[in-house]
């Protein structure tokens, strides 16, 4: 082995102990794996301020530099909302509600350290992807059940979904020949629609279901569906319903 491959062994084996310790000096900032509780403990160098976050709420955010500025970075460290069961609250709404905790400017160098720690470390960090996972399943459940109320199994001329936190579903089926039904809910129950649709002319539909008033926003493909199928009298709409 030559001297410079030693050298890099060793500093290899010294960069791997110091990923897999419970303790990370980075410069402006110290994390700690918190032995009563597994959480992380972040204390700020420049003032000594200890910040705790539970086991499993850990996020980063690393911003790199552009191409030629100046080699650092900002690195922001978020809690994960409390509140975020895995299928209730939706990945949009739970990133939304992520609480600041700390943003530091360090070397790119360092937030890259930073980051190759937590990686050593997951059970400190927000799962987002198994988040998301969890997400998908209950949009694919809420969805199969407003389908299998549909009285026919030929395909849709317009089908519009929009899930939210809760979970809340919002869906609107139109089927070839004409016929509207919608539902609002956590448990859906697909209901005849009758009324005119409301629309801004655009790209918004909405109905009125029960106490609700859902809206969905089309793209090019389903405002061009909805067109057709007034053009070819299966629907009404009220184009002017929502001008105002």
């Amino acid at each position: 082995m030559t001297v410079l491959a030693a050298v890099l062994t060793v500093g290899r084996i010294k960069q791997w102990r110091t990923l897999s310790q419970n303790t990370l000096d980075a410069g402006p900032v110290q994390l700690v794996v918190d032995p009563a509780t597994g959480g992380t403990l972040i204390t700020h160098s420049a003032n000594q301020a200890v910040y705790a976050i539970a086991p499993g709420r850990l996020l980063t955010r690393i911003a790199l530099p552009p191409p030629g500025q100046r080699d650092r970075s900002t690195v922001t460290f978020l809690q994960w909302p409390a509140a975020s069961h895995p299928g209730r609250l939706s990945p949009v709404d739970a990133d939304r509600a992520a609480v600041p905790v700390l943003s530091i400017d360090a070397p790119t160098r360092t937030a890259r350290v930073i980051q190759r720690w937590l990686r050593r470390h997951p059970a400190l960090l927000a799962d987002e992807a198994a988040f998301a996972q969890a997400w998908a399943i209950t949009c694919a459940g809420l969805l199969g059940e407003c389908r299998e109320q549909r009285l026919t199994t030929t395909p849709p001329a317009l089908e519009l979904v929009d899930v939210m936190s809760g979970p809340v579903i919002a869906y609107l089926v139109i089927e070839q020949d004409g016929r509207v039904f919608a539902t609002v809910g956590s448990e859906p129950m697909l209901e005849r629609v009758r009324d005119p649709l409301l629309t801004d002319g655009r790209h918004t539909l909405v109905t009125e279901v029960g106490d609700y008033r859902p809206a969905w926003t089309l793209s090019p493909s389903e405002a061009s569906t909805l067109h057709a199928l007034l053009a070819d009298g299966l629907i009404e709409l009220d184009p002017d319903a929502l001008s105002s």
